[in-house]
């Protein structure tokens, strides 16, 4: 999708039932983040926030519908605790996207 993104820059302004066609899926799960707020204070210590939109979208042909949609979804990890710790050292959170 990344990839799909960056080669049709034109899509970023377009509603996501027009853009679902072309992605030839049957089906699109589309998230949108309205917000997000995160806190890093060492490499391997994870914590945030966020706000989101979900949509699914069904795609016949040429033809896309929104057919489930929720606003103001909102997250934060970690829920019971503090901070978050990635269990491994070995994880590498990418973030070159």
């Amino acid at each position: 999708m990344v990839r799909y993104q960056r080669e049709h820059p034109e899509v970023m302004s377009m509603p996501i039932a027009e853009v679902a066609p072309r992605l030839q899926a049957q089906r699109v799960v589309y998230v949108e983040l309205e917000g997000f707020r995160h806190s890093s204070e060492a490499a391997m210590v994870l914590k945030g926030d966020t706000k989101a939109t979900l949509r699914v979208v069904e795609v016949d042909g040429a033809e896309a519908k929104v057919m489930f949609q929720e606003a103001g979804i909102a997250a934060h990890f970690p829920p019971d605790r503090p901070e978050g710790v990635v269990e491994s050292e070995t994880v590498n959170v990418r973030t070159d996207l």
